[in-house]
């Protein structure tokens, strides 16, 4: 069985007790059960980019200081 979806989800300051027994409620329910009828299938991806929305990590850069700096940091 799936987890608690409202576990899942830091900030549920926003939703009402009432909102969050709806998604618990959903998040009970089997996938087969939940109606998409009318949400359209997407099958055509030709225009789609792969990573379009990646936002890499900045890569950490480290650098040793040269001897002058770490002398006059131990003085």
């Amino acid at each position: 069985m799936r987890e608690d979806c409202t576990k899942k989800q830091r900030n549920t300051d926003g939703l009402s007790e009432k909102e969050l027994a709806a998604i618990r409620q959903l998040d009970a329910m089997p996938d087969e059960d939940i109606d998409t009828s009318d949400i359209p299938e997407q099958t055509d991806w030709t225009g789609s980019v792969r990573g379009k929305f990646y936002d890499p990590k900045a890569q950490r850069v480290v650098r040793k200081p040269d001897e002058k700096l770490t002398s006059q940091l131990r003085s």
